[in-house]
């Protein structure tokens, strides 16, 4: 036990964190376009320009992100946080789009958080009433 918690007593590194998640962000801008898409195609062109907005914002992150010299080792405690910020991120997101449907920004990021996590807990009884 001793010996797995002396991987977690290392600092974390802040430019391998922003490589990494970087990279990351152009994984949920793919997740995202398929949502806006559908907007799209439906019509229900604010919502689209929600997510695009979300898009835009990680591509421009994640293009700077990527710029950063590369490592070749990441420490058990930074794939930790990179996993947590990434769930955090990719929730951020998905916000915008849910206040325009007319939620709260409390419940916007409850839906998002349930949603991108998978929890299944939603804050909507009907969701074809939103």
């Amino acid at each position: 036990m001793a010996k797995r918690a002396e991987a977690l007593r290392y600092a974390v590194r802040l430019p391998v964190l922003a490589k990494y998640l970087g990279q990351i962000f152009f994984v949920i801008i793919l997740l995202m376009a398929v949502p806006a898409l559908v907007c799209l195609l439906y019509g229900d062109v604010a919502q689209a320009l929600g997510y695009l907005a979300g898009i835009v914002l990680l591509a421009a992150c994640g293009w700077a992100a990527n710029r950063l010299p590369h490592t070749d080792r990441i420490q058990t405690n930074e794939a930790l946080v990179l996993t947590a910020a990434a769930f955090f991120v990719a929730s951020v997101c998905v916000v915008v789009p849910f206040m325009q449907s007319g939620m709260s920004a409390t419940d916007a990021f409850f839906e998002a958080v349930s949603g991108i996590t998978t929890t299944g807990l939603p804050m909507l009884g009907d969701v074809s009433a939103a």
